[in-house]
This record gives C-alpha cells, sequence and structure tokens, in this order.
C-alpha cells in the first residue's frame, strides 16, 4: 500500500505510459512506410484498410497517429 502511494504521488504513471497508444505525432517513429500506405488505402475509391496483429505492437497508434496526420494535411496522398 505505501509502495502504491509513493508511486502514485511520484507522477511516473503520467510520464512512462509504455502500454498506452501513441496521440502525438512527433512520438511516431519508424513507421512513415506504413503511414503512407495506410494514406494511400484511405484515399483509393472501394479500398479498405485493415490494421492487423498482436497485441501491443502499435495498431491504435498509427491509426491514430495517421488521422491526425490526414487532418493536419501533412501527409501526402501519393505513395
Amino acid at each position: 500500500v505505501k509502495r502504491e502511494m509513493v508511486i502514485a504521488n511520484s507522477k511516473v504513471r503520467q510520464i512512462f505510459t509504455p502500454f498506452a497508444p501513441i496521440n502525438m505525432v512527433d512520438h511516431l517513429f519508424g513507421r512513415e512506410t506504413e503511414v503512407s500506405h495506410l494514406v494511400s488505402v484511405i484515399n483509393s475509391p472501394g479500398q479498405h484498410a485493415l490494421l492487423y496483429g498482436d497485441r501491443g505492437v502499435g495498431k491504435t497508434s498509427l491509426a491514430t497517429i495517421t488521422c491526425h496526420m490526414i487532418d493536419s494535411a501533412k501527409v501526402s496522398s501519393t505513395a
């Protein structure tokens, strides 16, 4: 109980969140190819994107960041 109080008071859980999806474009690294492909599929009539994979590999982060980038027009629709 005391250990949990120390951890809660340190606010470390607000900074270190390895299991929470990334929600800021600046924090997504190394997935430019996947983002470009996703945008290309989204912009193609009749095409659908499906993200799948093991738990914790970044599916939600990839989808969230791609949407943010499309909304802010930071991604070209040509891949």
